[in-house]
């Protein structure tokens, strides 16, 4: 039993040798980058399979305003230029454009007649026929295609049955080609706003630390001067001090987040475990003044930036301190584990506490710029520390995350990039 496409082939003349020729233009339009590549193809394909002199390709830049053209080479006019067309100017594409709807034309005589303007500019039996259809995608025209006969070629049929069938490849084409420069051009300009915003940030956080700290420290020589004052005044003035200092140190997280824009190239073999000792080490009064624990388990040797590494340990051991539960004694662990990605060594890093803990569910706000799940007033920090932490480890290539239960503590990890094992002979 048969659909009858077979006789209809039989019918028309189509033989097995378009069929595949068909599908070789499906997979080379499939790989074409940009629309004068994409013409220069269905033009060869097109001369292959349908004896077309070239094809054209129009694409709607502006709603009902313009279209721009690009055509495929040929061997009596050469490649032309990518053109901007006026919608309202009378021409085979831009035609099909306002009308979607084909225009097919069967002889010279007939294209003289309906493009006069046209016919006058191109020589003698450069156009014996021409068949334009529209492009579409999800049921709108998005722009229209000609494919071009000369020299006493005839559109017949069978031609114009294939013809058809490259409409639909190249407009499917057409679509993967605005989506892809699309995409791309997206990409530069979401690029560039990062890097203008980074920018900014950095001008300002660096432009505003100077007269930030000239501020505080007219104020300290002010309130020598001044000598004694009353509680109230003492008590504003301590207020501007303590502000000022939370200035400063915002401006300066901020600063350090900034800089912090590309992959390092910094990276060294760093030992872990060297690095978390000496934090600790250099914390050793904060920590002794909570009477906290820390545990330093197995650490791994890894590829990273050691300044930066060094300073995200820092800021989680920090943090460990500044959310201890008042109820028990602060407990800090520091722990790792084998996190291989394929054949690429990674590992996992654990620093858990046994603080007041975070709500799993606003456990991804704690990373956010300026984040900060209790008022300013009740802990100090600039909400930044966390920001810069996630910054540095994916500068790293790396993820970071929470794993917390309030009331219980809080684990925070993330992973970094091992050290490939030397081969071994």
């Amino acid at each position: 039993m048969t659909d009858g496409t077979g006789d209809r082939h039989s019918e028309l003349g189509i033989r097995r040798s378009d069929l595949y020729a068909l599908h070789q233009l499906a997979l080379s339009a499939a790989g074409c980058r940009t629309l004068p590549e994409l013409a220069a193809t269905a033009t060869g394909a097109g001369e292959a399979i349908a004896s077309v002199t070239n094809v054209g390709i129009a694409l709607v830049i502006e709603r009902d305003r313009t279209i721009r053209v690009y055509q495929g080479p040929t061997g009596t006019l050469g490649v032309a230029e990518i053109r901007i067309v006026e919608i309202a100017e009378p021409s085979p594409l831009t035609d099909v454009v306002r009308t979607e709807a084909p225009v097919v034309i069967g002889s010279e005589s007939e294209f003289a007649e309906r493009y006069p303007s046209i016919a006058r500019r191109v020589e003698p039996g450069e156009v014996t026929a021409m068949a334009t259809h529209p492009l579409r995608h999800d049921g709108e025209v998005i722009g229209s295609c000609f494919f071009r006969y000369s020299r006493g070629l005839e559109l017949t049929a069978e031609r114009e049955w294939l013809i058809e069938r490259m409409v639909d490849l190249i407009a499917l084409s057409v679509v993967s080609i605005a989506d892809r420069d699309e995409v791309v051009e997206y990409s530069h300009r979401l690029e560039q706003s990062n890097q203008d915003l980074e920018n900014f940030a950095a001008v300002v956080a660096h432009d505003l630390a100077g007269p930030v700290r000239r501020i505080s420290s007219f104020l300290q020589l002010m309130l020598r001067g001044v000598g004694p004052l009353d509680d109230t005044t003492q008590r504003y003035a301590q207020t501007v001090t303590e502000q000022m200092a939370h200035l400063d140190a915002l401006l300066r997280d901020t600063l350090a987040y900034s800089q912090v824009v590309t992959p390092s190239d910094r990276r060294e073999r760093v030992d872990l475990k060297s690095v978390v000792e000496d934090v600790v080490h250099s914390l050793a009064t904060e920590l002794s003044d909570v009477g906290a624990d820390v545990q330093i388990g197995d650490l791994p040797t890894v590829d990273a930036d050691r300044a930066l590494v060094r300073q995200v340990v820092q800021n989680l051991v920090e943090n460990a301190v500044k959310y201890r539960s008042p109820d028990r004694t602060l407990r800090i662990g520091v722990s790792s584990q084998s996190s291989d990605v394929g054949d690429e060594p990674w590992w996992r890093i654990t620093i858990g506490d046994n603080g007041i803990g975070i709500d799993p569910e606003r456990s991804d706000e704690v990373f956010t710029m300026f984040g900060r799940l209790e008022p300013s007033s009740e802990l100090p920090g600039t909400g930044v520390g966390l920001a810069f932490v996630k910054r540095v480890v994916e500068r790293h290539g790396g993820d970071i995350g929470l794993d917390s239960e309030p009331g219980r503590g809080s684990n925070f990890w993330f992973t970094l990039p091992g050290i490939d094992a030397p081969d071994v002979l």
